[in-house]
């Protein structure tokens, strides 16, 4: 439009993804992505055919070494990343099933589940994005 002072961004398609808060007993699980130290929750990309709700439950599996069940969820929340790319992720309250397994990552992750307090987990989070999420949940809690 002549004359228009914004500048005009073109939007990619969204990237879909679902994670969860995993808690097991009184802890949460976060993860410590070995290769760059940064530590995150756990969630990955919908696959076609997947559901949010499988997606969730899958990734939780995959990352941390632990199946889960839903108990709420989910609340989504969207970011962009940058200029062109827009994240949107559905989060589910999730709990730990039985015991920790083993060899359960795809090929390429290296992550170390870590069983923290909720009261720490937000200062160990790495990025904002993760932040919000556990703030919101802590907020809901009280």
């Amino acid at each position: 439009m002549k004359g228009d002072k914004f500048t005009h961004y073109p939007l990619k398609k969204p990237s879909i993804c679902a994670g969860s808060i995993l808690l097991k007993e009184d802890k949460i699980i976060l993860l410590k992505n070995n290769k760059t130290n940064e530590i995150v929750l756990p969630k990955g990309h919908v696959d076609e055919g997947d559901t949010i709700t499988q997606t969730a439950i899958k990734e939780t599996y995959e990352e941390t070494g632990y199946k889960c069940k839903i108990k709420e969820g989910p609340f989504c929340m969207t970011f962009r990343e940058n200029e062109t790319n827009q994240k949107i992720i559905f989060w589910y309250i999730t709990k730990a099933i039985g015991e920790h397994e083993l060899n359960t990552q795809m090929v390429g992750e290296d992550f170390t589940s870590l069983e923290i307090d909720l009261c720490n987990a937000k200062e160990m989070l790495t990025f904002d994005s993760d932040k919000n999420v556990i703030e919101n949940y802590v907020n809901n809690l009280f």
